[in-house]
């Protein structure tokens, strides 16, 4: 008859077992952690309209966001036509996502629109990523076409795209770098704008959009000229719960000074603006649908 191993043996050679294995665990190497597909470029988080909400955007925006749900129940209009996702008068659904019915002003669904276009290159994997502070400026030189820009008169920050007579399209302001923007808000758009102030305002410009054809410019550069010879008149479209503007403009530059004059074709938010003249519209629905599209 086998006399069984003394009680210490055993314990000693499983103790013994497992330091050898802690040992060898500790020496493996390291598994390498997969990137995360969904985050953010240098400058940007994530907006959490919901929790699974991971679309990219400035730090503030998802501040914004935040307020939006918070204030989301005083909006509703339980008597309206969609019962309790309906929004009192002046709102609308946001539709940061789908079934998305939080109530926002329009001029704030606009902007929740143009991040939801902007996901993808705002994803640090994105090959055509946009950075926030970390990218080097690439500053436009001009000379300038038509653009479109929101303004925040209360935070005294601005982000736009701006399209220059090559045809090529450029975004600015967007990420961290928005709050340290030049700014210079003044409601008459009529004085002179020199080449100072543009390149001021388009500081840190990066590519961005869908180019337009260099052919396609010279046909609409009477467009312009002719817009410029009526004023944007003020509508009763305003919004008075948005701290900014959004605005639609074109630039005409004075080939003997080589400044500008800036030709708004519309403008909505805090004050509604609207250039009546059958130029304009066509002008807008010619270059607009080149922004936020990136190649």
């Amino acid at each position: 008859m086998r006399s069984r191993p003394a009680l210490p043996a055993l314990v000693l050679a499983l103790a013994a077992a497992m330091l050898a294995a802690a040992s060898a665990a500790e020496t493996a190497p390291d598994e390498p952690v997969p990137p995360d597909p969904e985050a953010c470029a240098s400058g940007f988080v994530h907006r959490l309209a919901t929790s699974d909400d991971r679309v990219c955007v400035p730090p503030q925006a998802r501040e914004r966001t935040v307020q939006e749900n918070k204030h989301a129940p005083s909006l509703v209009d339980p008597n309206g036509a969609y019962g309790p996702a309906s929004c009192v008068g002046g709102y609308v659904w946001r539709e940061a996502f789908p079934g998305d019915t939080v109530c926002v002003t329009p001029a704030v669904r606009s902007i929740v629109r143009e991040e939801n276009l902007l996901a993808h290159p705002r994803l640090q994997s994105s090959p055509s990523a946009i950075f926030g502070d970390d990218e080097p400026d690439q500053d436009p030189q001009g000379p300038w076409l038509c653009g479109e820009e929101t303004t925040d008169v209360v935070a005294k920050t601005r982000s736009g795209h701006v399209i220059d007579r090559e045809g090529r399209v450029w975004a600015y302001g967007y990420g961290r770098a928005a709050a340290r923007l030049p700014f210079d808000w003044r409601q008459d758009r009529s004085a002179a704008v020199t080449f100072a102030d543009l390149s001021r305002r388009y500081r840190g410009a990066t590519r961005a959009g869908r180019d337009i054809a260099v052919e396609d410019i010279a046909p609409h550069l009477p467009l312009i000229e002719e817009a410029a010879k009526s004023e944007a008149l003020a509508t009763d479209e305003h919004d008075a719960m948005t701290s900014g503007v959004e605005r639609l403009y074109c630039l005409l530059q004075n080939e003997t000074t080589g400044n500008y004059r800036e030709v708004v074709l519309e403008q909505r938010g805090v004050l509604g603006l609207l250039n009546p003249s059958p130029a304009a519209r066509e002008l807008k629905d010619w270059f607009q649908p080149h922004f936020w599209i990136i190649d």
